[in-house]
């Protein structure tokens, strides 16, 4: 397995896992608050750009779409911190602003770039004979961004590629539900049944919804899942009015060919086993009712 998709999975794992300790909201979850005291976000792009020609080079990009936090509407505050927490690292989100936390993550990037820099000078001649020079122009690249604002969920996906020489770059999609009244991510625990028995019973829908997707699409024809045991609902999920969609990077479940795996799961195979009064069935029964109306 490439040494470059064990970081960068691993690094997205992390921060899958990251829950920064923000100030506790206590909010009544209803239609009333849903549709008219619910402050609404408006967002900015914030980024870096570093793309040098020569030859040792590490190209950066960073782009993320955050909340704009003022002092009336504290909640964007907290998931503007939230988001760069999970995009880049708890260690980013200390800094004040996006700009700042950015920059720091860039600065760090560069330095490990520069540890590098004695090997590549010890192998630069045989590079240059050889024509290998593109195996030093590294590549990392974070790009965030909204894939669905629906009070009360907002539903954000990073997208993560890393080159550091070798036969390819690795790449990895990372979504993340948040919920709009408190600021804070909603896992899989916080929506779902988490018991033992409700969560066999996914995995066995999960993996019933692969089958039909290798057996119907033809970019997956005679694909092999690595481990039966691996293909279990995850925190990597997005939430549409038609049910879930669960994420696994290259490499999770099946060969680097095959990508990013997304599996979807209708709402009625998922909806016994929803956690009553969360954010996300407040949003599905929001989505029902508005589809009823129409």
């Amino acid at each position: 397995m490439n040494k470059t998709y064990i970081i960068l999975l691993a690094g997205c794992l992390l921060l899958a896992g990251c829950h920064k300790k923000t100030q506790s909201i206590k909010a009544s979850i209803d239609a009333d608050t849903v549709d008219g005291s619910m402050p609404l976000f408006s967002f900015d792009t914030i980024g870096f750009h570093s793309h040098p020609d020569n030859v040792p080079s590490l190209t950066i990009d960073v782009s993320l779409a955050l909340p704009v936090a003022d002092n009336e509407n504290l909640v964007a505050g907290l998931l503007r911190k939230q988001i760069i927490c999970d995009v880049l690292g708890d260690q980013y989100s200390k800094e004040k602003e996006g700009i700042e936390a950015i920059l720091v993550y860039v600065a760090d990037q560069t330095a490990a770039f520069d540890s590098t820099m004695s090997d590549i000078e010890e192998d630069k001649e045989q590079i240059e004979s050889e024509g290998m020079e593109y195996m030093y122009k590294w590549e990392t690249s974070v790009r965030g961004a909204v894939e669905m604002y629906n009070p009360p969920l907002l539903v954000y996906e990073a997208d993560y590629f890393d080159y550091q020489g070798g036969a390819h770059g690795m790449y990895a999609n990372c979504y993340t539900v948040y919920s709009t009244i408190t600021g804070k991510r909603l896992k899989l625990n916080d929506v779902i049944a988490g018991d033992k028995q409700s969560r066999d019973a996914m995995s066995a829908i999960l993996y019933k919804s692969l089958q039909y997707k290798i057996a119907h699409e033809a970019d997956y024809e005679g694909m092999e899942v690595f481990d039966k045991e691996t293909v279990k609902p995850n925190d990597n999920f997005t939430v549409t009015p038609e049910g879930f969609t669960f994420y696994f990077q290259p490499y999770e479940i099946a060969a680097y060919c095959y990508g990013v795996v997304a599996i979807k799961v209708p709402l009625s195979d998922l909806r016994p086993y929803l956690l009553p009064g969360t954010e996300v069935a407040l949003y599905f029964e929001s989505t029902e009712q508005m589809a009823a109306k129409n």
